[in-house]
C-alpha cells in the first residue's frame, strides 16, 4: 500500500499508487508463467539452411526498405559462398567414389588440394587414408611398395597416430607387418575386415570428419542462392517475426496490457511498466535484521537474502497453492502472503552478511561478510530442485498446502522461524594447502567437502566486506570494506589481482561499468572513484556526493551513475561529464604533458576528446593536462602519487563542480546504517531503502517520489527490481524480506 496517493502522468501508461477503487486500470495480473523450452533448444543457429534463410530474411527487409545496394551486396556474397560449398560438396562426393575404387592418386590428389580448405586439424583422416593404402599394399603382398610407402607417408604422422589410434603401439604394428604374409597376423589388425569393408569405413569416418551429411543433403540439391529460395518466402517474414515475438513476451509477461502498448525498442525484452503498489509476500526466518536481499539470476525464480544472523537463505520467488484465511486487513495489506519455508539455509560465515550477488545463470552466489571474507556458492542443486518442485506444482495445484499462510499477524511478523534443521556447510580457503574438488570453474589444487559453499575468499587486511560484485565474464570479482581498499579477485585461482587504494574511509559499494573496463567505488569518506582495471589508477574522484556514500549503481546506458549518501538524498550522475572542468567540453583536451621523475607511474591513462579514456603509457611522479585554444583560460589536473605504485588521486585548479542530473528526495538516511538505491523498471525509476521503513520509488525524469511503499517495521536496508519477474524485493532491519508488486485495487 501506499501512504502518497500521487497519480502518475497520463502518458507514463504506469499504474498509479491510489487507493480508490477504479476498474480502468491499464493492466490485469496473470501471475508469472515459467516457459518449459529454452529458446537455444528450438533451433540449431549453426545449421546451414536457418542461416541460409536468416539472409534471406535480411535481404528480403533491405529490399522493401529501398537498400538496394547493401540488399545486393549481401546476395552476391552470399553466392559466393555458395558456389564455394558446392565446389567443397563435389570434391568430397570425388573423394569417396576415388576411396571406394581404390583411386588412391586421385585421393592424393584431391586430398592436397582441398584438405587444408576444409579443415586444417583433421590430420586424423589424412592418417586414416594412408594407413588404408598401406595395408591393401601388405593384403596383395607388395612389400617393396608398403615399405616405400610407410617411410616416405606413415612415418611423417607417426605422432598422429599414437594421438587418433586405439592403441599407442599401431604404429609399431604396422612396422611389423612388413614381415608378415597376411595383415591379420599381427595382433593389432586382426580384426581387419578386408579390402571393400575398410574402404566402406574409411567413407563413414570423412562423413563423420567433414559432416558430409550435411553438405550433401537432398535439401541442398538444386539452386539454393538467395536469389532463388527453396520455398516461396511469405511477405514482409522479418516483421512477421519480430510481432510474433513481442507478443510472445507480452502473453507470457506478469501482467497483461488491457490495451495493447506500441513497443518503441527491440532490443530489450518487453518489460511491464508497472510500479508496484501492495506487498506480495513476506519471507520470515532470520533471527536478525536482513541486510540484503537480492534475486537469483536472469529468471529470478529464487531469492537470496543475507542477515546479521550469518546466514543465507534461499526463497522461492512465487509462491504457489497457498491457502487463505479470515485476519485483519490492514495487516493483510501489509504483509501479503506469509512465506516461512526456505529453500535453502547457506552457512559458513561467522558475522553478518553485507551483500550478495549472484551470477546471470544463478549457479552462483557471492557474498561478503563481517568476518573479513567473500563465499562463493554453488546454487546448481537449489535451482534444480526448484524447477522439479515448480513442474510438480504446476501439474498439481493442490499438493502444495500449508507451506505458506496469508493469516498474519502481528506477532508472526516479528517471529523469526530459525527451527528449520539445516546442515552446516563447510567452507574452504584458498592457500597453498588447500583445495576445491568438483567444481568446473575452480582450479583442481582446491578441494572441500561442502556441495555448496565452493571458496572463501580472505580479505588480506580482514575488516568488514561491504560489497562483492561479479565481473561479466564471470571470471573476477570486485570487492570493497572496512580495509578502505577496493580488489580485484581472479576467482579461479582466489588471487587478489589488483588493490585499488585511494579512499580514506571505508568502501561501500563498488561496481564495474558496463564494459567492464572501470570499477566504481563509493566511500564513506564521501567520494566516488573511477578506476582503470588495467593500470589500476584512479582516473577521476567525484567528490559533490555531501555525505558517506552508502551506495552507487551504474544504469545500462553505461554512463548514468546513481549515488546513494547519508544526506538525505539518493543522486544521478553523467559520467561522460566527469572528466570536464567545464558543463560542457565538446571539442576534447589537447594535450597531455607529463613531469619527470622516475618514481611511479601512469600506466594506460590519458584524457582524450569529450572526457574519454583512452590508453597511454608514460612513467611519470606528476600529470599535467593543458587545454588548448578555445576556452579562455587554462585548466589543468594535478596527480599525485600517495600511495606506491602509480597514482591514486587527482585534484583540480580551477574546476567547476560536477552537478547531478537529478536528486531524489523525501527518505531518510543519516545514522549509522548501510541504506541502498538501485534503478527500477528500465532504468527509469530509482528505487532505495530509508531509515524510516517504508521503500520509497522516484521517477528519474523528474525526480518526482511515485511511491512510498508501506510494510516494514524497521529500517528497510535495500530495494531491487527484477525485468523478467515484475517485482520488487526489500530486506529490513525487521527481519523479513518482502516482494511488492502492482495490484488493482478495484479487484482484490
Amino acid at each position: 500500500m501506499s501512504d502518497v496517493p500521487t497519480p502518475l502522468p497520463p502518458s507514463s501508461g504506469l499504474a498509479s499508487n491510489t487507493n480508490s477503487r477504479s476498474a480502468s486500470a491499464p493492466w490485469s495480473h496473470v501471475g508469472h508463467h515459467r516457459t518449459r523450452i529454452s529458446p537455444e533448444a528450438t533451433f540449431d543457429e549453426q545449421d546451414s539452411q536457418i542461416k541460409h534463410e536468416l539472409l534471406a530474411l535480411i535481404t528480403q527487409y533491405l529490399q522493401q526498405e529501398g537498400y538496394t545496394m547493401s540488399s545486393a551486396t549481401i546476395q552476391d556474397e552470399s553466392n559466393v559462398k555458395y558456389h564455394g560449398r558446392m565446389q567443397e560438396r563435389d570434391a568430397l562426393r570425388r573423394l569417396s567414389l576415388a576411396i571406394m575404387d581404390g583411386d588412391w592418386d586421385l585421393v592424393a590428389k584431391l586430398l592436397g588440394k582441398h584438405l587444408k580448405k576444409f579443415h586444417a586439424a583433421h590430420q586424423g583422416f589424412l592418417y586414416a587414408v594412408c594407413k588404408q593404402e598401406y595395408l591393401e599394399l601388405i593384403d596383395r603382398q607388395e612389400y617393396q611398395k608398403a615399405f616405400t610407402f610407410l617411410t616416405t607417408h606413415l612415418k611423417p604422422l607417426e605422432k598422429v597416430a599414437v594421438a587418433t589410434s586405439s592403441s599407442r603401439h599401431e604404429f609399431k604394428e604396422l612396422c611389423y607387418l612388413l614381415t608378415c604374409k597376411a595383415v591379420g597376423e599381427s595382433d593389432g589388425f586382426r580384426d581387419w575386415e578386408g579390402v571393400v569393408r575398410s574402404r566402406e569405413k574409411l567413407v563413414e569416418q570423412l562423413r563423420a570428419t567433414f559432416a558430409l551429411e550435411e553438405v550433401i543433403s537432398p535439401q541442398q540439391d538444386g539452386d539454393t542462392t538467395l536469389t532463388a529460395p527453396q520455398m516461396a518466402m511469405p511477405d514482409n517474414r522479418l516483421m512477421q517475426l519480430l510481432h510474433q515475438s513481442v507478443a510472445y513476451q507480452m502473453e507470457f509477461s506478469r501482467y497483461h496490457p488491457k490495451t495493447i502498448p506500441k513497443v518503441t525498442t527491440l532490443l530489450r525484452d518487453f518489460e511491464c511498466d508497472v510500479l508496484p503498489n501492495a506487498v506480495k509476500c513476506t519471507y520470515i526466518g532470520h533471527s536478525q535484521n536482513v541486510k540484503f536481499v537480492t534475486f537469483v539470476g536472469t529468471d529470478g525464480e529464487l531469492l537470496a537474502s543475507g542477515s546479521s544472523d550469518g546466514t543465507i537463505k534461499l526463497w522461492p520467488t512465487e509462491v504457489l497453492g497457498f491457502k487463505k484465511e479470515s485476519g485483519d486487513e490492514q495487516m493483510e495489506e501489509s504483509t501479503g502472503t506469509i512465506c516461512r519455508q526456505w529453500t535453502r539455509d547457506l552457512l559458513g560465515h561467522s558475522s553478518r552478511i553485507w551483500y550478495l550477488s549472484a551470477s546471470p545463470s544463478g549457479e552462483r552466489l557471492y557474498s561478503g561478510s563481517g568476518d573479513g571474507t567473500v563465499k562463493v556458492w554453488d546454487l546448481r542443486t537449489a535451482l534444480d530442485e526448484r524447477v522439479a518442485t515448480q513442474q510438480a506444482l504446476e501439474e498439481d495445484a493442490d499438493g502444495f498446502i500449508g507451506l505458506c499462510e496469508a493469516d498474519a499477524t502481528s506477532s508472526a511478523v516479528e517471529a523469526a522461524a530459525s527451527a528449520s534443521t539445516v546442515e552446516l556447510v563447510a567452507s574452504a580457503t584458498y592457500n597453498g594447502t588447500s583445495t576445491i574438488a568438483a567444481s568446473s570453474s575452480l582450479p583442481h589444487n582446491l578441494s572441500v567437502t561442502s556441495a555448496e559453499c565452493l571458496a572463501t575468499l580472505i580479505s588480506p587486511n580482514g575488516g568488514d566486506v561491504y560489497t562483492v560484485n561479479l565481473h561479466p565474464s564471470e571470471t573476477h570479482l570486485v570487492t570493497g570494506g572496512y580495509d578502505q581498499s577496493v580488489r580485484l579477485w581472479d576467482i579461479s585461482t582466489g588471487a587478489v589481482v589488483k588493490a585499488f587504494r585511494g579512499h580514506f574511509a571505508s568502501v561501500c559499494d563498488a561496481q564495474f561499468n558496463r564494459h567492464a573496463n572501470f570499477i566504481v567505488s563509493g566511500s564513506k569518506d564521501g567520494t566516488i572513484r573511477l578506476w582503470d582495471i588495467l593500470s589500476g589508477l584512479c582516473v577521476h574522484t567525484l567528490r559533490q556526493t555531501l555525505g558517506e556514500v552508502t551506495s552507487i549503481a551504474m544504469a545500462l546506458n553505461g554512463y548514468t551513475l546513481l549515488s546513494g549518501s547519508r544526506n538525505n538524498s539518493n543522486r544521478l550522475w553523467d559520467l561522460r561529464m566527469l572528466n570536464s572542468p567545464r558543463a560542457h567540453l565538446s571539442t576534447g583536451i589537447r594535450s597531455v604533458a607529463s613531469s619527470g621523475g622516475s618514481s611511479g607511474s601512469l600506466n594506460g591513462f590519458a584524457i582524450g576528446g569529450n572526457g574519454g579514456i583512452i590508453n597511454g603509457y608514460a612513467p611519470v611522479s606528476g600529470v599535467g593536462i593543458s587545454l588548448g585554444a578555445g576556452y579562455g583560460s587554462s585548466h589543468s589536473l594535478s596527480g599525485s602519487s600517495s600511495v606506491s605504485g602509480g597514482i591514486t588521486s587527482f585534484s583540480g585548479s580551477r574546476h567547476a563542480e560536477q552537478r547531478p542530473l537529478q536528486r531524489f528526495k523525501g527518505h531518510q538516511n543519516t545514522a549509522k546504517n548501510i541504506v541502498r538505491a538501485s534503478f527500477g523498471p528500465r532504468d527509469s525509476f530509482v528505487l532505495g531503502g530509508s531509515e524510516d521503513g517504508f521503500v520509497y520509488v522516484w521517477e528519474v525524469a523528474t525526480g518526482k517520489l511515485l511511491e512510498r511503499l508501506s510494510g516494514h517495521r524497521g529500517v528497510t536496508y535495500n530495494a531491487r527490481w527484477h525485468e523478467k519477474q515484475a517485482l520488487l524485493a526489500s530486506s529490513s532491519h525487521d527481519g523479513t524480506v518482502k516482494t511488492w508488486w502492482w495490484q488493482d485495487k478495484a479487484y482484490p
